[in-house]
């Protein structure tokens, strides 16, 4: 009797595993929640966004940190849900105003809160963060991005580099947003010449001579002058010598690396901009404008060149309506100047754009993170995140995006953070005929690039760096304005040198460039 109770027991436990793991083989056969659009429920490529296994998986929930300047999204977003569900994933945006951001971030990660994925804008030290182990590395994440390998450049992920290692992914936009415009209305009035405007697939480029010819004359015949906001502004000037008035920014020129601040062409290029500057062609509050500044002279008729962000024409004739104030207004985007050498340059080339997302180390699965980004580059991820909703937000009509009145809401685009570098479908339905200036700036400008762009600091920049870039920004001013002769161009390079450290910063920076595999 005792055996066969032994026996009974036994058959039961038996029976009652085999009745669990049956209940769990049926209830794996269906996916926790559906997470791919009907027209890739079919594909199973492990590596991509749309896997089957991410079919199966719970939703992931993270954190995603990101700056943002306009509207918020409402509460219940149609648009987080449809990402949502595509992606598997249920993320909390803590979005930040860009003019807070930096130093929030900094707050946030000094009380130890590391989301799992969030942004760095350009300007901020991710690097120092990384050392500590605060990020991981992702080379080995990408291969569950093939769309973000597919359409990032590879000049972009170099600027990601440390050590040889890729850290984070690169956030691209519009290349170098800015344009520099004049009053072609007042060019026709006093005949200055054609061919100022700068028309999309055609490069004139007028010489040094000619701008100051038109500078000269707007002076006398209009009281206008060249403006623009900050010692910056000024960079399609010295762009005609093969420099930009900028600290830290490295040209290679045959087998040297050259800090531009310290290039004889330096010299040159300050020695024009003074005379110009002198005889009152330049903006004398150029230094201290800010946008609505810049906004009011160039509707007040006080300026005639102006060097801005691209959407200039947009805001005087829709927003200001300069045409009830001066019906002949036309500014349109003019070319910087060649100079005696041949160069023209706009501005220097900014490859960081956006920044970049970095992947926290304390992440429960970094791969999951890379999917979601590469889902938000491309395909229908791109689309809901850039345009909103097909039908809500906007509609196709010949092929091309037209946004309804719902989808012109700012906050339409606020998780579209993966943006292309030109994307003509969002900014022609967004700006119209205004957007050409923003095509020009983003396929034809000429620009400088800067090889030490987003390098890597060493303990001697850490040390010395912002004051070097102090003292070599305040001695170009005192060049420009004449309050230092540039007879002292001598002594203001020794200065930077054995006051300022100049030259062992650049032999750190040229040394770190090839230890990150920037530079050979």
């Amino acid at each position: 009797m005792r055996k066969n109770y032994k026996l009974f027991l036994v058959l039961l436990v038996v029976s009652f595993v085999l009745t669990v793991l049956a209940g769990c083989v049926n209830s794996s056969d269906k996916p926790a929640q559906e997470t791919v659009s009907d027209a890739k429920k079919g594909e199973t490529d492990s590596k991509g966004q749309d896997s089957l296994a991410a079919q199966q998986e719970e939703p992931y929930e993270f954190d995603w940190v990101f700056a943002w300047m306009r509207e918020l999204p409402p509460e219940n977003d149609p648009i987080k849900q449809v990402i949502e569900k595509d992606t598997n994933t249920k993320f909390n945006p803590v979005i930040i105003p860009l003019n807070e951001y930096a130093e929030k971030v900094q707050v946030m990660i000094a009380g130890g809160d590391y989301p799992e994925l969030i942004q760095f804008i350009p300007g901020m030290d991710w690097k120092t963060l990384a050392e500590q182990g605060a990020f991981i590395p992702i080379d080995e994440l990408l291969q569950y991005g093939p769309n973000l390998q597919k359409i990032i450049p590879e000049e972009n992920w170099n600027l990601v580099k440390m050590k040889g290692k890729i850290w984070g992914v690169p956030l691209l936009n519009v290349l170098n947003p800015s344009q520099l415009f004049v009053r072609l209305d007042w060019i026709e009035e006093l005949r200055l010449g054609d061919g100022w405007e700068d028309k999309l697939g055609e490069e004139n480029f007028k010489t040094i001579d000619d701008f100051y010819n038109v500078l000269k004359a707007f002076k006398e015949h209009k009281g206008a002058t060249y403006t623009c906001s900050g010692i910056g502004g000024l960079s399609p000037l010295f762009g005609a010598f093969g420099v930009i008035p900028v600290s830290d920014f490295y040209i290679k020129e045959g087998n040297e690396v050259l800090r531009v601040t310290q290039h004889p062409r330096m010299k040159d290029a300050l020695a024009w901009v003074n005379k110009l500057y002198k005889e009152g062609l330049i903006d004398p509050e150029f230094i201290t404008n800010k946008q609505e500044q810049l906004n009011n002279k160039a509707l007040e008729g006080k300026t005639g060149m102006l060097y801005d962000i691209w959407n200039l024409p947009f805001r005087l004739e829709v927003q200001h309506n300069i045409k009830e104030i001066d019906p002949n207004a036309k500014w349109v985007r003019t070319n910087p100047p060649k100079g005696p050498e041949g160069h023209v340059y706009l501005r220097g080339d900014s490859r960081v754009m956006d920044g970049v997302f970095m992947i926290s180390s304390k992440a429960k699965d970094p791969k999951r993170l890379i999917q979601f980004l590469d889902y938000l580059i491309d395909g229908k991820g791109y689309e809901v995140s850039q345009y909103g909703i097909e039908g809500t937000h906007f509609v196709r009509k010949d092929g091309k995006i037209e946004f309804t009145e719902e989808g012109k809401a700012e906050w339409v685009a606020v998780y579209g953070k993966m943006r292309h570098i030109w994307d003509p479908d969002f900014w022609y339905a967004k700006y119209d005929k205004y957007a050409e200036n923003l095509e020009d700036a983003a396929m034809e400008n000429p620009v400088l690039p800067n090889v030490a762009e987003a390098f890597t600091p060493g303990p001697i920049w850490k040390q010395y760096g912002a004051d070097l870039n102090r003292y070599e920004q305040e001695m170009l001013l005192k060049f420009i304005i004449g309050e230092e002769p540039l007879d002292k161009w001598d002594e203001y390079v020794k200065t930077a040198n054995e006051v300022y450290h100049a030259q062992e910063i650049s032999e750190e920076i040229i040394e770190g460039l090839k230890a990150d595999g920037r530079l050979n």
